[in-house]
């Protein structure tokens, strides 16, 4: 068998996130100009919840994949089918716990639409679950192709979706936009079938290997919904405090934040099967060595881009959401500064994971989700949408600082090392500039 070609497999996923948040930032720039601010707001809410459950199915299933067919691969067909089985499964009790909280919580969020919105979401999660199975498999086998394909092939289907229902009926809601993601899906899912569905390894289904899954994975999913609650609290706490068409204002530096944070994403999916098989291979030391170079590689790009961000953000959200949005340009400028620390955070949980410690992980960020409540809770009904956005960054930072901390008892990783790292990653950019 062909050993995977790590730098392959990085471009073909930053070429699957570039997609996924292109078509995003593409639909987002169609919803927020066809939406009434309300409207913005209660869609910015649905998409906050139901984001709990896409990366509560990530972290319960792919960490499990990615462990246990590294350390078992011979019982890869038997993983494969426990697997789908538990992403379909855990999706549909997801969306119906959403689908009944949102019946309890339409009068605190003043959105008496959102249960319906959930509904649709039901059998949207059953097409994600089937979908997001598919591409964390070809994951674990250090191909992201697939992921790069069907993101291509459901942004293209759902954006030109979107603008033929608004050319033709005028009239774009909420509700259409849930609709619209169905056909999407079942037209990714297609591609899906037809290519991968044979070369799978799907075998008998063992209970045994549900449950091993489930419990190893319990933690990855316990840690990324804390990690969830932890960045989108300010937004929850938002739709309970503060009317829709101010959530709208929130949700455009938000989105803004998220799309100049997608690289740190997606490295990190492409960097978990690696820093696996680096303990495996190299021990603890390698594992050190690589979250140091991954830091300061990821350093190198946020720095700059950070401080673009601050200096330019009245430009930004101009160009994405329109001057009725301007009011966001402080709070893009407050939620930017965060992205000095991000890296570190991001590979901290990676490397917990891959390492076999994700219940530290959960525990920690269980004490900064706590921490983000109550800073979201003292300064929001005080300073409004400006005090979210300060509660948000200061916890990111608490976090990251005790996440270090934490990290260093199990391996000696070096913060100096990690900043000088940050200039030979420029010094080899140049250097591949000057010789094109």
């Amino acid at each position: 068998m062909q050993k995977p070609n790590f730098f392959r497999s990085s471009s073909h996923a930053m070429v699957a996130g570039a997609a996924q948040q292109g078509f995003a930032l593409v639909h987002f720039l169609m919803a927020v100009r066809w939406l009434t601010p309300t409207e913005v707001g209660v869609w910015a809410m649905f998409l906050t919840l139901t984001s709990f459950i896409e990366m509560g199915r990530l972290g319960l299933v792919q960490n499990g994949m990615v462990h246990f067919t590294t350390h078992q691969p011979d019982d890869r067909p038997k993983i494969a089918t426990a697997a789908l089985v538990l992403s379909i499964v855990s999706s549909i009790i997801g969306a119906l716990i959403l689908w009944i909280l949102s019946l309890l919580l339409r009068g605190v969020f003043q959105m008496p639409d959102l249960p319906l919105l959930m509904l649709g979401y039901v059998i949207l999660t059953i097409l994600n679950a089937i979908l997001r199975f598919f591409d964390g498999w070809e994951m674990t086998l250090h191909n992201f192709k697939t992921a790069m394909l069907t993101a291509v092939i459901f942004g293209a289907m759902y954006c030109l979706s979107t603008a033929f229902v608004k050319i033709f009926f005028e009239k774009i809601t909420p509700e259409t936009l849930v609709l619209l993601q169905i056909p999407a899906s079942l037209i990714a899912l297609a591609y899906i079938l037809k290519t991968k569905l044979k070369s799978t390894p799907f075998g008998a289904f063992d209970r045994d290997w549900l449950i091993k899954l489930f419990q190893f994975g319990r933690y990855g999913m316990g840690t990324n919904l804390s990690s969830m609650l932890f960045q989108r609290i300010d937004l929850l706490l938002l739709g309970a405090y503060m009317p829709p068409a101010s959530l709208a204002i929130y949700n455009v530096a938000s989105r803004i934040i998220s799309y100049i944070d997608f690289p740190l994403n997606m490295l990190g999916l492409v960097l978990l099967p690696k820093i696996a098989s680096e303990n495996r291979a190299a021990g603890t030391e390698g594992v050190i060595s690589l979250f140091e170079k991954s830091v300061a590689g990821l350093l190198a790009f946020t720095v700059p881009v950070t401080i673009l961000t601050v200096l330019g953000a009245k430009y930004l959200v101009i160009v994405m959401a329109g001057r009725a949005f301007l009011d966001a340009t402080f709070l893009v400028q407050i939620l930017a500064v965060a992205g000095l620390v991000k890296p570190w955070g991001r590979l901290f949980g990676i490397t917990l994971d891959a390492v076999g410690k994700p219940q530290w992980n959960l525990k920690m960020l269980t004490i900064s989700m706590l921490t983000t409540i109550l800073f979201n809770i003292l300064l929001i009904p005080r300073f409004g949408t400006e005090g979210a956005a300060v509660a948000t960054t200061s916890a990111i930072f608490l976090t990251i600082l005790l996440g270090q901390v934490l990290l260093r008892r199990w391996m000696r990783v070096g913060f100096r090392r990690t900043l000088h790292g940050i200039l030979p990653v420029y010094r080899i950019l140049f250097s591949k500039i000057k010789s094109a």
